[in-house]
């Protein structure tokens, strides 16, 4: 599978023997780009370049019986995942069980709910909400505000958060913010969030435990996942706890916030898990 600024994803056979592209998907709303992108019109300034679906592809596998073959009389299924990045601000699921007949499962942006341009790469993961059985979701960034193409320091107003999404139908499970409509409000998260967000789990029961990422601001955010907890519900009894872990820019002084002293991070951090007799860090 691949995609490609004109907005279309391909998906091709790689058999050596025998190399053809299955087929080929092209969102809607991109549509209106193929004429002028067939009549190859010169830009003036590199930055009215379009962009169509430029975002990391995910694939969720799921291998019910563990035999190594995706079957889908077995219930086996094979999803796969990917965002607009500079593109816009969409995701878009599918169902590619089948390698011939795809399926669009759905197409969702998340900017009622504050994200901002769909850089972040969806994370697969697991989680158990309340008493329910175990669910796959999705874990990304809010996004990225364009805010940040700029040079000097600017505190942005999308993109500011963390999603937990269904899996399966994108709806939102969970979402960090500095809102008061967020699960976890943060009124510090002030800053976008284009990086991937780093899911641990640290019991090795299949189950996310942890996460860390990194914003535009130069901080670092941990949050800790207390699965069997609800999503709402009092400090310490929900199903995420967290805040910032670190501010390694200029973000938390007051001034000056010049060039020189602007950090921001657009990938994700990359923490090492120690495990040795008692508990893991």
């Amino acid at each position: 599978f691949a995609v490609t600024n004109d907005g279309v994803l391909h998906a091709f056979d790689r058999d050596s023997n025998d190399p053809e592209e299955k087929w080929a998907f092209i969102p809607r709303p991109l549509t209106s780009r193929l004429r002028d992108l067939y009549y190859n019109a010169t830009l003036v300034d590199p930055e009215d370049r379009g962009y169509g679906l430029d975002g990391n592809i995910r694939v969720l596998r799921i291998d019910v019986d563990r035999d190594g073959r995706i079957e889908s009389s077995d219930g086996d299924r094979v999803y796969l995942y990917v965002g607009q990045r500079r593109g816009g601000s969409t995701y878009y699921a599918f169902d590619v069980t089948s390698k011939t007949a795809p399926t669009l499962m759905w197409a969702r942006s998340y900017a009622a709910e504050g994200a901002g341009q769909a850089w972040s790469t969806p994370v697969n993961a697991r989680v158990r909400i309340g008493n329910t059985a175990a669910k796959d979701v999705l874990i990304f960034g809010g996004g990225f505000d364009t805010t940040q193409d700029g040079l000097n320091y600017a505190e942005d107003t999308v993109g500011r958060g963390v999603f937990i999404v269904d899996a399966l139908n994108g709806n939102v499970i969970w979402r960090a913010g500095p809102d008061g409509s967020a699960n976890l409000q943060l009124t510090s998260m002030k800053h976008s969030i284009p990086g991937d967000v780093r899911v641990i789990d640290l019991t090795g029961d299949g189950l996310a435990d942890r996460m860390y990422v990194a914003d535009l601001g130069g901080r670092i955010w941990r949050f800790d996942i207390f699965n069997g907890k609800p999503v709402s519900g009092a400090e310490g009894e929900r199903l995420v706890e967290g805040g910032m872990l670190a501010s390694l820019g200029n973000a938390e002084q007051s001034a000056p916030k010049t060039q020189s002293n602007t950090i921001r991070f657009f990938y994700a951090p990359d923490p090492a898990l120690i495990t040795r007799p008692g508990p893991a860090f």
